[in-house]
């Protein structure tokens, strides 16, 4: 038995020291250096984007060998200052090798490669990265550069060179030798890779100077000759800020990867050497389907762009799904003066791989809910990591399906999270369900609504494209059947994470604003008064939960015109306008199981700024109202005092046509958005008109004033406009309208005036009267307004008939006198008369009365501006004012007859200069 044991003692250290030992030896192999062997590719086929010149001596073969400085391969010369380079060289190993280092060597210090890229592939189609190297001169400092990567599978190498090496006043690249290394590591499959894609270009404007925008994919880069074509699209001469865009077209819907812009290079008299020109400094890279509906590409945003004098590439962190990808620029580049958008080529890339997310399951740092049936099925039994546990909701009315019940996750920071499992037993299943996030635990955005939970082997995933969210909050609307009752809950609900290190996309926010505004009806049906509508009551509570009820009304058609806003549905006022982007609406639910009242079928969302006029912000036909939460999320921001549901058709209530709802909220968003452009669909607001009962009569030739300001009372302030039906006209002095009528006969005149607010046709009011015009047996002397319609010189004379300066329709004859000038008599015509001596403002009144009536006598009082004579000697200034009488005999030049002889004798002469002058000029 001895002999026994200490055999089996002596079996079990053998195993030991076999198993330490070979625990060691893995540990020792783990942690090995990769071992890395040289593939000879000296015959092997050796490729390049160009060589210098037809000289032999530069051809790509001399890559391969080790025959010092003077054997190696150097690019074409192109632009000899511009040190962007656009060249490669491109080996075929011919068979599959699985590599992991590289060493390229060049002795020429003024010829290095200082930027440049490693690809590799399997196809020399879809290519992928494996080294990339940007130490520019430091990292030659031996004459060579080693790069290690991940081992991986290729057969094609690509080095693509981005930036050239000084030598002397050129910029010139070489490569004297390359070597690739195979190695012993397990290949690792590529994770990006990408083939370029035939893509066809638009734009939305090309400059003239530039190019077609057809060089942008000719193959011609910026560092081929020193004239390479390039496209320009806008210009602008001092403004940065403007807008380009520019269109790659696959032609059909593929897997975007990203694109590549290489940009202008050009020198200037102050900067010798090539530099980048007219790249944009802001712009942002969006996709679509369509080519008019486009979405912003996570992560593509940039400002204050500082681009690579090579090829600047815009990887996508996912590959896309579109058929069309616009650059849109916001900020232009410079250009020395001015600003452009310059490219000299572009590429697009299709991408060869399929993004997979990585998620990580984050366990909450607490749990709240609306509450729970038993203290059994709290809620934190919904992220036990227990199945045989759950959270269920409180029963309320036990034989109502309809919930508004909650749960809600806090992580305890914000996480990028992309998945959410919902976890169900046999019963207390949820059917519809809604999710939001927040960062704060205020402000919330809707992530998904489930309107009809399947839940695959008791469990329900929901996929989104990644949000960054702290509180995961989730609504159950309606419950699941559990026996005789209705009951919700969750065995598990669990929140992941993904390993991205941004969100895919960013959801609006909204802050409840209710707490802030009240609420006003247009009627109620008691006890359902309008404070239900706010106290936080929904139809989960118990079999009549609190909702407010309209009127009862025979048919669902309405007008509103029988209640106070002239609509009818409800509002929200707030104390001054507020910015507001959403209305949310719960639906009254009720009976066994529960069904919908009274919810609107046709109605608009409305909003204003004073209570009558009513804009659109969303219209709704024939509504297919859901469970829950209906959100109303406006197309852009209001600023309103007022915001509600203006309803064309409500909904039924067994016999009745009723508007009810279990409780309303208003939000504002957090986010800035575009202001929702306005649309009046209803104008409340009213044109008081106070009649006019004129006198008896009017007198003719006398002005009839009407002040329209003391008779239109339009009920939001503001301009009016007035239009005139009949004699008359309005005019505005100081502010104030007036009706203006000067009757010329006898007679009865209709007047309609009607006023309208500027900028609009309704509401409309009318004002109608008639005036009797009649001659006064008596009457006044009437001054006329007269204004001289132009200035006169000095010593031109001033003529007006006095009849234009007074109305009289009594029978006796009106006389006349003047404080300057003189009055002349010809034909039965008086005439005023003024000639001024000296330049100036003269004010010449004139003065009118009935023969043998003084206390009638009125004085009309003129304003005349002369200026200074002509200084041309000879020069006869001409006559103003009403032509005088012909004479009965023609002197064969028209002629004066003035009302004395003296005034003949001046008027003749006159006539005989004018005739002089006119005999001179034939």
């Amino acid at each position: 038995m001895k002999a026994k044991k200490w055999r089996i003692l002596l079996l079990s250290l053998l195993c030991f020291c076999f198993l330490t030992g070979g625990i060691a030896v893995m540990a020792e192999n783990a942690g090995a250096e990769p071992t890395y062997t040289e593939i000879a590719i000296g015959q092997k086929p050796v490729a390049v984007s160009s060589f210098l010149g037809d000289n032999e001596a530069w051809e790509a073969s001399k890559l391969t060998n080790d025959r010092g400085a003077g054997e190696r391969w150097t690019a074409m010369w192109g632009n000899t200052s511009n040190p962007s380079a656009d060249e490669w060289v491109k080996i075929d190993l011919q068979e599959n090798r699985t590599i992991g280092k590289m060493i390229l060597h060049n002795p020429v210090a003024n010829q290095y490669a200082r930027k440049f890229i490693v690809f590799g592939s399997v196809n020399e189609t879809t290519w992928f990265e494996l080294a990339r190297y940007e130490e520019g001169d430091a990292g030659w400092a031996s004459g060579k550069v080693e790069l290690k990567f991940e081992a991986t599978t290729v057969r094609y190498v690509k080095i693509s060179l981005r930036e050239k090496g000084l030598n002397g006043s050129n910029y010139l690249v070489s490569l004297a030798n390359i070597k690739i290394f195979e190695t012993d590591q397990p290949a690792v499959n590529p994770a990006r890779a990408y083939s370029e894609l035939d893509v066809a270009m638009d734009a939305d404007a090309s400059l003239q100077g530039g190019a077609d925008i057809g060089v942008l994919t000719d193959g011609v880069s910026a560092d081929q000759t020193t004239n390479t074509p390039y496209w320009s699209g806008g210009w602008k001469n001092g403004a940065a800020t403007d807008t380009d865009e520019l269109i790659f077209d696959a032609k059909q819907s593929v897997s975007f990867g990203g694109v590549s812009l290489f940009p202008r290079c050009t020198r200037t008299a102050e900067e010798p050497v090539c530099s980048v020109y007219g790249f944009p400094r802001a712009f942002a890279v969006y996709a679509s389907e369509d080519g008019e509906n486009y979405t912003l590409i996570p992560g593509q945003e940039f400002s204050d762009y500082q681009a690579d004098i090579s090829w600047n590439d815009f990887y996508f962190k996912k590959p896309v799904q579109a058929r069309y990808i616009k650059v849109a620029v916001t900020e232009r580049g410079q250009a020395g003066g001015a600003y452009l958008t310059n490219f000299a080529e572009v590429k697009a890339w299709k991408a060869d791989f399929e993004a997979v997310t990585q998620y990580e399951k984050v366990q909450p740092a607490a749990v709240t809910s609306s509450g729970c049936w038993a203290e059994e099925h709290s809620h934190d039994k919904a992220c036990d990591g227990n199945f045989g546990t759950s959270w269920v909701a409180p029963w309320g009315y036990s034989a109502h399906k309809y919930a508004d019940d909650f749960i809600c996750f806090d992580l305890g920071a914000s996480r990028i999270i992309g998945q959410l499992k919902y976890y169900v037993a046999d019963v207390n299943v949820p059917a519809v369900f809604r999710v939001l996030i927040s960062e704060n635990g205020e402000d919330w955005g809707v992530l998904a609504r489930v309107d009809d939970a399947q839940y695959e082997n008791k469990c329900l995933t929901l996929n989104f494209d990644s949000v960054s969210a702290r509180y995961v909050r989730t609504e159950i609307f309606v419950k699941g059947l559990n026996g005789a009752n209705y009951l919700g809950g969750f065995t598990e609900v669990e929140a992941y994470a993904t390993d991205e290190e941004e969100a895919a996309r960013t959801i609006p926010f909204f802050t409840n604003l209710t707490e802030g505004a009240s609420v006003k009806v247009t009627s109620v049906t008691a006890p359902n008064e309008a404070g239900k509508l706010t106290d936080g009551i929904t139809a989960n509570t118990n079999a009549q939960s609190n909702y407010w009820m309209s009127g009862l009304a025979q048919e669902a058609t309405v007008d509103g015109s029988n209640t106070a806003v002239g609509f009818d549905g409800f509002y929200f006022e707030f104390d001054e306008a507020t910015r507001i982007d959403a209305l949310y609406l719960f639906p009254r639910f009720d009976g066994e199981p529960g069904g919908v009242f009274g919810f609107p079928v046709d109605f608009t969302i409305v909003y204003s700024e004073n209570g009558q006029e009513w804009y659109g912000a969303g219209e709704y036909k024939n509504y297919a109202v859901k469970a829950g939460w209906n959100e109303f999320v406006f197309e852009g921001s209001v600023r309103a005092k007022y915001a509600g549901v203006f309803v064309q058709k409500r909904g039924m209530n067994g016999d009745f046509y009723t508007i009810e709802f279990s409780e309303a909220r208003v939000y504002g968003a957090v986010q800035e958005r575009p202001a929702l452009e306005k649309k009046l669909v209803l104008d409340t607001s009213k044109m008081n008109v106070t009649p006019y009962t004129p006198a008896e009569f009017i007198y003719t030739q006398e002005k009839f004033e009407l002040n329209l300001s003391e008779r239109f009372d339009y009920t939001l302030g503001g301009e009016l406009n007035f239009t005139v039906a009949g004699a008359g006209e309005v005019e505005q002095r100081d502010g104030v309208w007036y009706y203006v009528f000067t009757p010329v006969e006898k007679g009865v005149t209709e007047v309609t005036i009607t006023g309208t607010p500027q900028g609009k046709t309704t509401p409309k009011g009318e004002l109608k009267f008639s005036l009797n015009a009649v001659v006064k047996e008596n009457p006044d002397v009437i001054v006329r307004n007269y204004t001289p319609d132009m200035e006169y010189s000095v010593g031109v004379s001033f003529r007006v008939d006095v009849a234009e300066l007074f109305v009289y329709e009594g029978k006796e004859k009106l006389v006349y006198g003047t404080d300057r000038g003189k009055l002349e008599t010809q034909n039965g015509k008086t005439y005023l008369v003024f000639t001024a001596s000296q330049a100036g403002e003269v004010t010449v009144s004139v003065t009118a009365m009935p023969e043998g009536k003084e206390d009638k006598k009125v004085t009309n009082a003129i304003r005349l501006l002369f200026k200074a004579a002509p200084e041309k000697p000879g020069e006869q200034p001409p006559v103003y004012g009403p032509p005088e009488e012909q004479p009965s005999e023609s002197s064969g030049c028209n002629s004066r007859v003035g009302g004395s002889a003296i005034g003949f004798a001046v008027l003749a002469a006159g006539a005989a200069v004018i005739c002089l002058r006119r005999k001179k000029q034939l």
